[in-house]
């Protein structure tokens, strides 16, 4: 025992397994992956996930592989689907809609996210029937959870959020501006919820008088069935089991140190499937801790407000470069912001959209407390002097920053100034870099319809904006401007334009323009 715990504490083995590990990654990305389904005629599935969104029904299925499909229908045909629960067996027909990579460069990779997911396949679903009825005791207890958070009307978005880690139901402006301010994850289950929700159980066993082991078995079976209940999203998995990892950890005596036990979640994870490194929650949740771990010391200090701050700090500075590239913008008020929605989350919304569940007759209350951050959020967001678009950073520039910070870190206690002042540099070279860049013209993707942007000598034009992709019976729209033309522009630093020229009246010309207008100088 002595000499499996002296191996387990070595670095060398957990970097050496992190090693393996991008190698399969690579192995992974290069490989041309080919889908076992060919067409979908009556083929059959297991429904693991239903979502209802305003231009229709999306169904999670799980057959040979993993497929998304989507029903789009008008309202009344909303209720031809409500029979439908979480584990029943379905035939399924439907056309195969074609997944492309993205066409406006530095935008989001749908076939990427897809593949990264096992997913290779995204259907329009003709024709749905039930085969059998779900028969498994775990969709059973998860369909139940599911109906009970429903019995919360107003408060239903934040129960799927904060409890089943979904927040596909949260009012789209208003998601937006959590994004916008930097608090977004909040309402994704991380480490953060599900410590409280540890130390909710842990509580009650302890009452309980439950001997270590047991409640330590208990502790981990909740882990293992939320990670099932949350349809193993990758914020749940890399809590759930760097936590399971700690309770084996504290109950087995390995003095493994934290550290290490970081690293192996991460090497599970990706041994599960190596694309995962391709996931923003996971790149966001490993980073942040890992930087946490490392550098506790500089954050435990007289107060919990210091404590709080520095927590805030640390997680903005690590996640700048993943925000940037993914989002192309910062907001450095949000080191602000944290320090108090964490606690008002923490302590006041998360504990009580518990207790809600429980009693569900306390809607009303919670809803009052869901109004308070909402119309908070988005006054805040109003506020856009500190929210900068910044250039997509290479590789070279993300190294660089990292160094920088490491090294702010290391000497927080002794020559932090030099290197503060390091930091700022960066920022600002970082916030003319695009000035450096050539005069171009970019033809935008979209779809039946025109877009291109003309820069000349720093002076941006933008002749029209496009505007006729939609679904179904145009119930839903999809936003060319929000999904294509800002992105682009942000993540070329570009922060205004100087000329917005429409050529003439068609909607497929012009009919981005009132959304583009309202949401980009």
């Amino acid at each position: 025992m002595k000499r499996l715990k002296v191996i387990l504490q070595c670095k060398f083995i957990y970097f050496f397994l992190l090693f393996i590990a991008l190698i399969l990654y690579f192995i992974s990305s290069s490989l041309n992956y080919v889908s076992v389904y060919d067409s979908f005629n009556n083929e059959e599935f297991v429904i693991t996930n239903i979502t209802f969104k305003d231009y229709g029904v999306r169904f999670d299925l799980k057959g040979k592989e993993k497929v998304i499909g989507y029903v789009y229908c008008k309202d009344d045909e909303f209720s031809l689907y409500d029979d439908f629960v979480l584990g029943d067996r379905v035939l399924i027909t439907g056309n195969l809609s074609s997944i492309s990579n993205n066409t406006v460069p530095n935008t989001f990779n749908y076939k990427k996210y897809l593949i990264s997911n096992e997913i290779y396949n995204v259907i329009e679903i003709t024709d749905i029937k039930k085969v059998n009825a779900n028969i498994s005791l775990f969709y059973k207890i998860k369909n139940k959870l599911y109906e009970r958070g429903k019995m919360l009307d107003k408060s239903y978005p934040y129960i799927n959020s904060l409890i089943f880690g979904n927040n596909s139901y949260l009012d789209e402006d208003v998601l937006a501006s959590y994004r916008e301010n930097g608090i977004s994850h909040l309402f994704a289950i991380s480490g953060l919820h599900i410590s409280i929700f540890i130390m909710i159980i842990s509580y009650v066993l302890d009452r309980m008088k439950i001997p270590l082991f047991f409640k330590s078995l208990i502790l981990i079976l909740f882990l293992l069935f939320y990670m099932f209940l949350t349809n193993f999203s990758m914020s749940v998995l890399r809590g759930a089991i760097f936590t399971i990892l700690i309770l084996i950890n504290k109950l087995l005596k390995l003095d493994i140190p934290i550290f290490n036990l970081l690293l192996l979640t991460l090497c599970i994870i990706l041994f599960m499937n190596p694309l995962n490194i391709n996931n923003v929650g996971l790149l966001y949740s490993f980073l942040v801790t890992l930087f946490l771990v490392v550098f506790s010391h500089i954050i435990n200090g007289k107060s919990k407000v210091y404590s709080l701050f520095m927590i805030s700090f640390i997680a903005f500075l690590v996640s700048y470069p993943i925000t940037i590239n993914n989002f192309n913008q910062v907001n450095f008020l949000s080191v602000i912001y944290n320090v108090f929605f964490v606690p008002y989350v923490s302590s006041i919304l998360l504990p009580f959209t518990l207790v809600s569940f429980v009693f569900p007759f306390l809607d009303d209350v919670l809803f009052f407390f869901v109004k308070i951050i909402e119309i908070s959020s988005q006054f805040l967001n109003s506020i856009s002097i500190f929210k900068v678009s910044m250039c997509k950073m290479n590789v070279l520039m993300i190294c660089v920053y990292f160094v920088i910070i490491c090294k702010l870190f290391l000497s927080w206690n002794g020559k932090k100034c030099r290197y503060l002042i390091c930091l700022f540099i960066f920022f600002v070279i970082h916030f003319f870099f695009p000035f450096l860049k050539n005069d171009y013209v970019m033809y935008f993707d979209v779809g039946q319809g025109d877009s291109s942007i003309v820069r000349v000598d720093g002076v941006v034009s933008l002749i029209d904006t496009g505007g006729i992709l939609s679904y179904g019976e145009g119930e839903y729209n999809y936003k060319i401007s929000k999904n294509k033309l800002i992105p682009y522009l942000k993540s070329n630093g570009i922060r205004k334009i100087d000329n917005l020229i429409l050529t003439h009246g068609d909607f497929d010309h012009m009919g981005e323009a009132i959304y583009f207008v309202s949401n980009f100088k």
